[in-house]
């Protein structure tokens, strides 16, 4: 991979990652915008739907009898699931390779291909990700057999 390869690919990920601060500075505002009327009580926060849950599950009668605290649902895995959807995830490995190998003019071997991918990728993870793909027809080895290139028929 020749050195103007990986500036344009460095340029790529610093773009991706300012279009996410966009969203998440946007998400943020958004939060902030919404403090006023809830504080105002024109809405109710998580909390407050929370414990509404709890009483009217005290109200209706119950089979067992349970001694121990009404736990509301997890707050945290509800911020988890809203931040996940807010910020867009990388599209799964296998996808990233084939976007990068149907770029390329030139079959890649497996460390351009890793060097493609960026940092946070596991080297075992393209290898197994690599392999699958060569047994399901999807990739296709060099006559040397050291790199890679998309069959045609799955472009």
């Amino acid at each position: 991979m020749d050195i103007d390869a990986m500036c344009a690919q460095i340029d790529r990920e610093i773009e991706a990652l300012k279009i996410r601060i966009n969203k998440l500075e946007d998400v943020r505002n958004t939060i902030e915008s919404l403090r006023e009327p809830i504080e105002a009580g024109a809405y109710h926060s998580f909390k407050k739907a929370d414990q509404q849950r709890q009483t009217e599950s005290h109200a209706a009668p119950k089979t067992r009898k349970s001694n121990g605290p009404v736990n509301p649902p997890s707050t945290k895995r509800a911020a988890k699931d809203f931040m996940s959807a807010v910020i867009e995830k990388k599209p799964p490995i296998k996808q990233q390779i084939t976007t990068i190998l149907i770029g390329q003019e030139r079959p890649m071997t497996s460390a351009e291909i890793i060097a493609a991918l960026g940092d946070g990728i596991r080297k075992q993870t393209v290898w197994a990700a690599l392999s699958e793909m060569a047994k399901r027809g999807i990739l296709v080895k060099d006559k040397e057999g050291d790199a890679y290139h998309v069959k045609e028929s799955a472009k």
